[in-house]
């Protein structure tokens, strides 16, 4: 390791004290050797509490994997407050997650109220396929109805078919807007019923 850095880290410099860390943790990890740890954290707490803001993200995050969820905390406050974005990041997901598991706990309602919204979800997807079979029959009978009924009057059946065939074009994007418009509606409702 580079004597002028253990020199700047051992005068008070919280960057070298976090590198000096950094390095005695590579060296653990790739030789293996656990027994360096402990220096490393030592010079990651020196670090942290000289105000090194990503040496704070370490100790909280150390902290937390050894289960010190105080000391962690404790370390990712100080590293919000002296503005490091993941810190800050963490914490509000943090809160978030907080709020979230005070939540209600479930009652044995909930069951019912469960069968209720899958028994909603079926009939609102068994909906869309309807609508959809429905289209599809209406595009169909449109297409007969264009060539025999409203083309008798021309005087070829190619341009019986040729006029059915652009008539069935638009009622068939009609009815595909439609169904999409109403399978979005569902889709839409069934997401709102399971974020409840």
């Amino acid at each position: 390791m580079n004597e002028e850095l253990i020199k700047k880290a051992k005068s008070g410099d919280a960057d070298a004290m976090y590198e000096v860390a950094v390095i005695i943790m590579r060296r653990a990890m790739s030789n293996k050797d656990e027994s360096l740890i402990p220096e490393a954290i030592k010079w990651m707490e020196k670090a942290a509490s000289h105000g090194n803001t990503n040496a704070q993200c370490e100790i909280a995050s150390w902290h937390m994997k050894n289960g010190n969820n105080e000391q962690s905390l404790y370390w990712l406050k100080k590293a919000a407050e002296n503005g490091h974005t993941d810190a800050i990041n963490t914490l509000k997901d943090a809160e978030y997650t907080a709020n979230a598991s005070v939540a209600p706990k479930k009652t044995s309602d909930d069951g019912l109220n469960t069968l209720g919204t899958i028994t909603t979800i079926a009939i609102l997807i068994a909906a869309g396929y309807f609508i959809g079979v429905v289209s599809v029959i209406i595009l169909i009978l449109a297409l007969v109805g264009w060539i025999f009924f409203l083309g008798r009057y021309e005087s070829s059946i190619q341009d019986k078919i040729k006029d059915g065939l652009q008539g069935a074009m638009i009622i068939m994007g009609l009815a595909l807007g439609v169904f999409f418009n109403v399978t979005k509606s569902i889709l839409i409702t069934i997401h709102r019923m399971l974020s409840k």
